[in-house]
């Protein structure tokens, strides 16, 4: 495990790049996302067909294959670039 050393540049551009990635994530979820708390309107909200809410299966594959390959890369780039 590396030892983080906050006077470090690199250290700091890496905590930074991890805090925005992590708050792009949440924000995604969070604005586009399933609704986690009902407001007390009377009317139902408005059904938006987007490609967003409009998944098909294919896409979840899809989306499950990309994020397994970024799983993949992510670190052979981080030893490729160590070397």
């Amino acid at each position: 495990m590396e030892k983080v050393k906050l006077r470090w540049k690199s250290s700091q551009t890496k905590i930074l790049g991890s805090t925005v990635s992590i708050l792009g994530a949440l924000l995604v979820v969070l604005y586009m996302g399933p609704i986690i708390i009902p407001s007390p309107s009377t009317q139902p909200p408005p059904i938006i067909h987007s490609p967003i809410t409009s998944t098909t299966e294919s896409n979840w594959i899809l989306g499950g294959s990309l994020l397994v390959i970024e799983i993949l890369i992510v670190p052979i780039w981080y030893i490729i670039q160590v070397y």
